[in-house]
């Protein structure tokens, strides 16, 4: 599990600002499809001392374009911009896996998916919504979700998702926060990102000495997400403690969504609530505990009263390595 929290710490999200890139960009040489993104770039609070001003190289987006859940696109930054060679589209059918249309089964690229692509492009309406999500682990794959044999959802299965551990998660939903247009053979583009965790920063730590962080207290982990007609539901990572460590400057961030009401606290952790207990409103007023260790078994544990913490915030605290930092035992 380390080292895949040490290959994942390049993946470090912890946005700052908020402004727009435009790249036109194209598909590739033979195709007439051009692509426009219109993406910003949100922040977690304004005391992050985060590194990051914008999307970094190999961040993916994934979309989906009027509630099409037969097509997804993808899309890669390359550091400068949204590249030609990192645009997709994945199509999925009952029994088959997902690919793309770029390559066959055996990964050769077909005349034929490329037939089939620009075919999409030229059928769908000329404008709309669509939903989008980034996932700081990266993706593992697509999943089609059936109920009696109709097509009612995509599963986006990240890499966190997997390994069962919380990540950093924005997404984009229908409407004002996510719209299309395709005019004179130009897809635009128009994505406005909205974190769905909070994130939590201890000071004075390094990916790269092997520190992983837990937090026990009022809050869920999630780890990928479903698309569905209805919007982007996030897949929650049941008895998860953990959150990928993210380098922020000097310090570590991991993000989890803290619980606004009684309502956000898992059924798993209802049923396990003694017998006769009295339920009150703000029975999700828990304590945080935080722990931190490293690779070689140094472990320090700290608690904190309930506070307060909306999806979207930044939360920093002192670590154990602190000079005069107090609490860590």
């Amino acid at each position: 599990m380390k080292k895949i929290f040490f290959a994942l710490a390049a993946l470090v999200l912890a946005f700052t600002g908020c402004s727009k890139e435009e790249d036109a960009i194209q598909v590739s040489e033979k195709k007439a499809v051009k692509v426009v993104v219109n993406m910003d770039k949100p922040g977690f609070g304004e005391d992050t001392r985060a590194p990051r001003q914008g999307w970094e190289d190999g961040d993916l987006v994934g979309i989906i374009l009027n509630n099409d859940f037969e097509h997804v696109l993808y899309l890669t930054y390359s550091g400068t911009a949204w590249e030609s060679e990192s645009f997709f589209l994945t199509e999925v059918r009952p029994g088959m896996k997902v690919y793309t249309y770029d390559e066959d089964a055996d990964g050769n690229p077909t005349p034929a998916h490329e037939a089939q692509k620009a075919n999409y492009f030229s059928n769908i309406s000329a404008s709309g919504n669509l939903k989008a999500i980034y996932c700081s682990s990266g993706l593992s794959y697509f999943d089609p979700i059936f109920e009696d044999g109709v097509l009612v959802g995509t599963q986006y299965l990240s890499i966190a998702s997997e390994d069962g551990i919380g990540e950093c998660i924005m997404t984009c939903d229908n409407g004002d926060n996510g719209t299309y247009s395709v005019s004179e053979g130009v897809l635009t583009l128009n994505i406005t990102m909205k974190p769905r965790v909070a994130q939590y920063t201890i000071r004075d730590l390094n990916v790269e000495d092997g520190w992983n962080i837990s937090i026990q207290g009022p809050l869920n982990f999630y780890a990928g997400a479903c698309f569905t007609e209805g919007g982007i539901v996030l897949t929650p990572i049941e008895r998860a403690l953990y959150g990928y460590p993210h380098q922020n400057g000097n310090d570590i961030s991991i993000f989890a969504a803290p619980w606004q009401s009684n309502a956000d606290i898992p059924n798993f952790m209802w049923e396990e609530l003694p017998p006769g207990m009295p339920i009150t409103e703000d029975l999700y007023k828990l304590l945080y505990v935080f722990t931190v260790h490293d690779e070689d078994a140094n472990w320090f544990e700290r608690e904190f009263d309930y506070k307060a913490v909306e999806i979207g915030d930044a939360v920093i605290m002192n670590g154990p390595t602190t000079s005069g930092a107090e609490g860590w035992n």
